[in-house]
């Protein structure tokens, strides 16, 4: 309910209450929602209460690099509405696709048909993604979940909610993602250890998909090889974030208007990758079509990339 949603230490006891479905290590599941209370909680837990989460994102991540007044996890009360970019529900567009998903029978036709056959094939299994998130119990029962209005509501972006209501300028993001390019240090801040942001991109023993905590970014080589030393994690509907130790640098879009093509995305990460030669992005329809942290626009910047120094 918006309530539960809304009570950040009622969910955190649901995980810590919650029985796992499978063996701990045997496998990657991804948890679109409860992932943030798991994170959170755990480090409200090593913090033996001393701070919130919500305070040790700004204390500890925003602040130093001055990004507390352009990243928040629930923002403060007194942040004005007119900073607030409004989430637009983009999916109206693509109705067909939805109404298949939620089993009306309707045909699935793309609003824009894909350029390649590997686009096509991308983009197929990008759809099918969202399809089995869309049938299953925990959205079906829930539909508000995959309505962007909803998370306007000035109770959900005040409340925590790390997985889907973090609010950041596309700068924020891409200054944040520049600190792990780096190294995890930027700008005389240190977040985390070289060592540390060499086992965060490494892919997970589990499968190729998911790094420690953030999805893997493969790219294709000139030759034809895989480079595996990006990470970063797309959002529903077109927002997305990576950075690439290899070659230094950080990209960050966000955006309001949330669709499942993801046109605008897609056009601004291969003018962007192609500009900043890192080759191409493997499967970036299926990639950025995942259900992850839905980033709300604090202004109305749109696009942003950073090579960080």
């Amino acid at each position: 309910s918006h309530e539960r949603l809304c009570d950040w230490d009622r969910m955190v006891h649901a995980m810590e209450s919650a029985e796992c479905e499978m063996e701990p290590g045997s496998m990657t599941q991804y948890h679109a929602l409860s992932f943030g209370w798991l994170v959170g909680g755990l480090v409200e837990k090593v913090l033996q209460g001393k701070k919130s989460f919500k305070d040790f994102l700004h204390d500890e991540i925003a602040k130093p690099l001055g990004l507390q007044d352009e990243m928040f996890i629930g923002i403060p009360e007194d942040l004005p509405d007119a900073r607030l970019a409004a989430l637009v529900n983009g999916y109206a567009m693509e109705s067909s696709l939805l109404d298949t998903a939620m089993g009306s029978g309707a045909d699935p036709t793309p609003a824009t048909p894909p350029p390649s056959a590997e686009d096509a094939a991308a983009a197929t299994a990008g759809r099918e993604s969202i399809r089995r998130i869309m049938m299953s119990s925990n959205v079906r029962d829930r539909p508000w979940l995959l309505d962007p209005c909803y998370f306007n509501d000035r109770k959900i972006r005040e409340a925590c909610i790390p997985a889907a209501n973090g609010h950041f300028t596309a700068r924020a993001l891409a200054k944040f993602y520049a600190c792990l390019a780096n190294g995890g240090s930027l700008g005389g801040v240190r977040l985390l250890s070289a060592e540390r942001v060499r086992q965060v991109s490494q892919p997970s023993s589990l499968g190729q998909e998911f790094c420690l905590g953030y999805q893997s970014m493969p790219f294709y080589e000139a030759n034809g090889s895989v480079r595996r030393t990006a990470f970063g994690h797309a959002g529903l509907g077109g927002s997305f974030a990576f950075c690439d130790p290899a070659h230094n640098v950080s990209v960050a879009i966000v955006v309001n208007c949330l669709t499942l093509q993801m046109p605008a995305t897609s056009a601004v990460l291969q003018h962007l990758c192609t500009e900043l030669g890192l080759g191409s992005l493997v499967r970036v329809a299926s990639v950025t079509t995942s259900l992850g942290m839905s980033s709300n626009s604090i202004t109305s910047v749109t696009a942003n990339g950073t090579a960080s120094s």
